[in-house]
């Protein structure tokens, strides 16, 4: 299973889900697969893909010392403290644009990915399932398909692919909204810090206007992209979350998500900025560089 695309290997923004994902709690690292929004976790034992329109050669995988814990069943894992033993841990398996395996290489990074190839970086269980699986001068072909929660693979000739959002926004033209499956909790507290007295306070971050970009589906099938603009008094505040899926709904949409905000929301249409991306309230235009963007080209 591919854990990740031109991302560091060993480290998950946004974890939780399938997988061996650990979570920081104080000074030990739990294991979840609970959603963690805007959250930083680390996965001793994965596979990255790394292409070449995004970066030139490999980095080097996340490594971490000590010992990743899971305290429901008692497994750990091993985050390789000792340098020789990480390198017998990390494998980068380079192919050509064929999938034909040119070079294994260990330690992983700084293998250069080659024009219209790739690079597949395994650490831990990931490095040992590719070099079982891998052998130079034959084509690597993995499988790949959509599943959904029952187990069943929901891809068909007309569906290859799915893109995911968060916070669901909108199901069968009607307002439905999920953040805590999201990972965006109501509330934040952690009730056994509260001190004497103390109470969980509301969450505003469901309730902040801020800029918002959205995707959308029509009942005959258009795809709807939206930027909305906020921080600007002068100009949009924004929008909350609640009322991002109102102008969903208003532009005819049956199914929506949401895909991005604050200064990230950025829109541009053939080379031409058609949004005020800002970081700060009343701040500067000032574009961010992006790591994920969707990009909707001519067909050929």
């Amino acid at each position: 299973m591919i854990d990740g695309i031109n991302r560091a290997t060993g480290q998950v923004l946004g974890c939780g889900g399938v997988g061996n994902d650990y979570r920081r709690s104080g000074e030990d690292r739990v294991r979840t697969l609970q959603p963690w929004r805007n959250t930083n976790c680390v996965d001793p034992d994965e596979i990255v893909v790394f292409r070449p329109e995004w970066v030139a050669a490999t980095p080097t995988p996340v490594r971490r010392d000590g010992t990743c814990t899971d305290p429901a069943t008692g497994w750990q894992a091993q985050w390789y403290a000792d340098e020789a033993e990480f390198a017998t841990r990390s494998v980068d398996v380079v192919m050509d644009g064929n999938r034909v395996v040119k070079e294994l290489r260990s330690r992983a990074g700084g293998s250069p990915v080659p024009p219209g190839g790739r690079v597949l970086q395994g650490i831990g269980a990931g490095a040992d399932w590719l070099r079982a699986h891998s052998e130079v001068g034959k084509a690597f072909k993995p499988g790949s398909t959509v599943r959904g929660r029952d187990g069943r693979s929901v891809t068909t000739p007309t569906l290859s692919a799915v893109a995911g959002g968060t916070p669901a926004l909108v199901r069968g033209g009607e307002v439905w909204m999920n953040p805590a499956a999201d990972g965006m909790s109501q509330t934040s507290c952690v009730p056994a810090s509260l001190g004497p007295g103390e109470k969980c306070r509301a969450d505003n971050t469901l309730l902040q206007r801020h800029a918002r970009t959205l995707a959308g589906v029509t009942a005959a099938g258009e795809l709807l992209l939206v930027t909305i603009d906020g921080r600007d008094p002068a100009l949009s505040v924004g929008a909350t979350l609640p009322e991002a899926p109102e102008v969903m709904k208003w532009l005819g949409a049956e199914d929506a998500v949401g895909t991005g905000s604050g200064g990230n929301s950025t829109l541009v249409a053939e080379d031409t900025l058609h949004n005020r991306p800002v970081d700060d309230w009343g701040g500067p235009l000032r574009e961010r560089p992006m790591s994920s963007t969707v990009v909707i080209v001519e067909k050929p």
